[in-house]
């Protein structure tokens, strides 16, 4: 029997800034889900069993259905009022052993709260919903003690930002990216730089953030 399932991970996500037409437009990235480790909740969900669940969800991504709300307004479908971004991608797990989304942030009232919540350098949990079952009890490689495995069959439903994490090891900073220059968050405090500045010190606080594209 498949239940519903909640896992959080908590991080400070890219964010960038760009022009389209007169319309100033805001893409947020980050990691969303964690494999073959035990996260805050206890458990481990397998590589080949998350990349078999993003493979469909990513259809559902493609087509723009998926709207990540700013908390939780449903635990399967969400509300249109409660939304803040439009998840555009998803990854599967990369070598580190995350995958990662990108959403657009839109002009509701969710979404510029959201804003205002990065610009302030705050940490943001990303929160998923599925639907799966867990063997209990269980030895995995590499992991010591017996933890729950999620089984092969996972269904993702939802993407959400919330602040009630469940895997914390992704402590990262943020960056703000416009035609103008970059703005980078570090420690809540912003610092503006131009495109030209070549600086080395400042240059290697960002190169540690990998873009999974």
């Amino acid at each position: 029997m498949k239940n519903q399932i909640r896992e959080s991970i908590f991080s400070k996500p890219i964010m960038r800034e760009y022009m389209e037409g007169q319309e100033k437009r805001y893409v947020i990235s980050g990691p969303f889900t964690m494999a073959d480790r035990v996260n805050g909740n206890g458990r481990i969900y397998p590589k080949e069993v998350l990349n078999k669940s993003i493979a469909k969800f990513r259809e559902m991504v493609k087509q723009k259905r998926v709207k990540m709300s700013l908390d939780h307004a449903d635990w399967s479908v969400g509300t249109l009022k409660d939304t803040a971004a439009i998840l555009t991608d998803v990854s599967d797990v990369q070598d580190d052993g995350f995958a990662y989304y990108e959403a657009q942030i839109i002009d509701t009232t969710r979404g510029k709260d959201l804003k205002v919540i990065l610009d302030a350098g705050a940490m943001v949990g990303v929160s998923t919903v599925a639907m799966g079952s867990f063997l209990e009890d269980q030895e995995y490689p590499g992991v010591e003690g017996k933890h729950p495995v999620m089984q092969d069959g996972m269904c993702l439903k939802k993407v959400d930002f919330v602040d009630d994490p469940s895997v914390s090891e992704t402590e990262g900073r943020m960056q703000l990216e416009s035609r103008n220059g970059t703005c980078y968050v570090l420690q809540g405090q912003v610092r503006e730089t131009s495109t030209t500045d070549k600086n080395p010190k400042k240059e290697n606080k960002m190169k540690f953030y990998r873009d999974w594209e």
